[in-house]
């Protein structure tokens, strides 16, 4: 019997003890006794188990409860958690589905105008309704026209391409200054038509960047600059040493300016200045993300500085060689 006690397993904190009426027949059976029960097949032979260590017995009970109020804790939480998770990729959907809902029926009205320019200037010259010089200067708008389509279109283009991860940048040595002065002469037809004057200071500069998407940057910003500028009024393009490894694209107008609030959310794609009912901005709300993921792939930054009433300066930071 001793021996059969001894060996049973129990707690670290009882003890086993055979007991024959009042005698004890295993040693040492000290502590509070917990529970006992007879034998069925010996008279006055019992079964003890005796507490001897009451605190790591209610440790353990301790730590069975703190592990049941942990996962009741969890098991509230967790499902919390998920509902806002839910809700707010819901709420996320929403908003990019109206802000995509827009954004086609921007585009739409975008490709409108010019569209119905070059058809009204191509059906008058077809007719023979214009001759002389004003034939030149229609075909001259007709020109312009199809570069601003050319424009846009390739803006929606390249924001799929952002989108689905397929826009690919060909890097190479360019003449910075040359680019950015012909996107100066892309934009001037629309300044001209607007009554805006581009004004244009160029460093000498060479770089190894993408050129067609550097370029496609400034005349993003050029053509924000000239839109919001009222007539009369300078756009400055200023391009300049920015360190001794970079160089800086400024573009100034003298527009109705940006909230502060303003600042970070104009580089979303599809977000527009103003509220639903009463939208300030023109155009399809896709010029400045193409700008941020321009110079977020050549290792720079665009920023800008404005307040409302005095103008915005936009500045396209780039490295003169960026890493691969």
């Amino acid at each position: 019997w001793c021996e059969l006690a001894g060996s049973a397993e129990v707690p670290g904190w009882a003890v086993l003890c055979w007991r024959h009426e009042d005698r004890t027949m295993n040693a040492p059976c000290t502590g509070e006794l917990l529970a006992t029960a007879p034998v069925a097949f010996a008279g006055g032979l019992a079964l003890d188990i005796r507490v001897v260590d009451p605190a790591a017995m209610l440790a353990g009970t301790r730590r069975q409860a703190m592990w049941t109020i942990a996962l009741v804790v969890v098991a509230l939480v967790v499902p919390v958690i998920a509902v806002f998770l839910i809700q707010s990729v819901l709420a996320k959907e929403r908003r990019l589905a109206a802000l995509k809902s827009q954004f086609v029926a921007s585009v739409s009205h975008e490709l409108r105008a010019p569209v119905g320019s070059i058809r009204l200037m191509a059906e008058a010259l077809h007719t023979g309704k214009v001759s002389g010089e004003a034939a030149r200067d229609f075909h001259a708008l007709i020109a312009s026209e199809g570069a601003r389509l050319s424009h846009l279109v390739e803006n929606v283009l390249d924001v799929a391409r952002i989108e689905e991860g397929r826009k690919r940048y060909r890097f190479e040595e360019c003449d910075l200054t040359e680019l950015a002065r012909d996107a100066a002469r892309l934009i001037d037809p629309l300044a001209r038509e607007r009554g805006v004057t581009i004004s244009t200071r160029l460093s000498d500069a060479v770089a190894t960047v993408d050129p067609h998407a550097i370029q496609q940057a400034v005349v993003n910003l050029l053509d924000n600059a000239v839109k919001f500028s009222p007539a009369g009024k300078t756009v400055e393009l200023v391009l300049e040493a920015a360190g001794p490894a970079a160089w800086k694209l400024s573009i100034r107008d003298d527009g109705p300016g940006i909230p502060a609030a303003e600042h970070e959310r104009i580089f979303d794609r599809f977000h527009r200045l103003g509220n639903e009912l009463r939208r300030e901005a023109q155009g399809t709300g896709i010029g400045l993300s193409i700008v941020k993921h321009v110079a977020e792939a050549h290792g720079g930054t665009i920023t800008v500085d404005s307040r409302p009433g005095h103008g915005s300066t936009f500045h396209l930071t780039i490295p003169a060689n960026p890493a691969p």
